[in-house]
This record gives C-alpha cells, structure tokens and sequence, in this order.
C-alpha cells in the first residue's frame, strides 16, 4: 500500500507533467495527450463507477465496503472525482460541521450549519473570548480544513461569526508612564 509520502510524491509528478504538457509547442500533439488523458480518466471513473455499483448490488456487506472506501483520504477523493462517492455533499458537510462542534464546544463556541448551496457551504460560529475560540482567524482556517477535509468538493465556504455576548474580543493598548525615583 502507497503510503502517503508517496501518494504526494506521485500528485506532484503528475501536476509537474501536466505543466509540461501545457507547454507542447505543436497544439496538434497537445490535444492529442490531452484527449489521451480524458479518455484514460473517464475509463477510470466508469471502472471505478461500477465497482461501486457491484459493491452495492451486493448487500449490507459491500455497503460497509464502500463506506470504509469513502473513509479513506485518498480513495474518497478518487470516488469524489469519479462522482461515486456514496455519501451526499450534503451528509459529508453535516459531519464536517459535527467534527468542527467537537472542537469549538470546550471553549464555549457553536456552529451552526445554515445553507448548501451548490458547492458553496454558509456556516455561523458562535465564539467565545477564551481558549481555542479566542483567535477567531485561526478557528476559521480549522473550520475551513476541517470542511474541506470532509468535503474537497465544496467550492466555496462562508464564515460568519459572532461574539457571544459579554465578551470582548478586542485588543487594549496599555501605555506605561515611568515615575522617577
């Protein structure tokens, strides 16, 4: 099993070839490769396709095989890209925002998911002065991640914060007169 050292290793190959590709002075030969690669692609997804649909042809059994399928970073991100991900947008997003609860409730913060609209996803958070919740830029980029990690397929996500009442998040300058001795 590739280990994700290698995974990456193989993403940015991939990504270095295509720049490559992009660069084939002959435009014939370019869209040759490029027609070459949709074709290999969609032959791909069609396989990957119905293995899914094998899988859930087959009972409770491949169900939860596909499930452990979809739980795996790399294959549920080949799954997302074949659209045969067995999980919804919608489900995967929810789950996201259950993972983010886990990690803004010890320090008194909430989200709230509020609209899945296409790719773009607007949550609410509900954040405290203290602890995690405290800096609210890095809280966002967690948000972020953590919604990301759950669902690479959104194209957009909307933030919108609130201070629970109470507490100030802002910062006080302090200026210091030294008394003579």
């Amino acid at each position: 099993m590739p280990s994700d050292n290698e995974i990456a290793q193989l993403s940015s190959r991939i990504d270095d070839l295509v720049q490559r590709i992009e660069r084939i002075a002959d435009p014939a030969v370019r869209a040759n490769v490029i027609a070459l690669i949709q074709s290999l692609l969609e032959l791909h997804g069609r396989a990957i396709g119905r293995l899914s649909e094998l899988l859930l042809q087959s009972g409770e059994t491949g169900h939860k095989i596909l499930k452990d399928f979809a739980s795996d970073e790399v294959v549920a991100g080949l799954m997302l890209l074949y659209e045969c991900h067995p999980e919804s947008l919608e489900t995967r997003v929810e789950k996201a925002v259950n993972r983010i609860q886990e990690y803004v409730r010890p320090s008194g913060g909430d989200v709230k998911l509020l609209e899945i609209d296409g790719g773009r996803v607007r949550v609410r958070m509900s954040v405290s002065g203290s602890g995690c919740c405290g800096n609210q830029s890095a809280v966002k980029k967690t948000v972020e991640d953590i919604l990301y990690s759950f669902a690479p397929d959104v194209t957009a996500i909307e933030i919108e914060t609130e201070t629970k009442p109470g507490v100030r998040d802002d910062l006080v300058q302090v200026q210091l007169k030294t008394v003579p001795a």
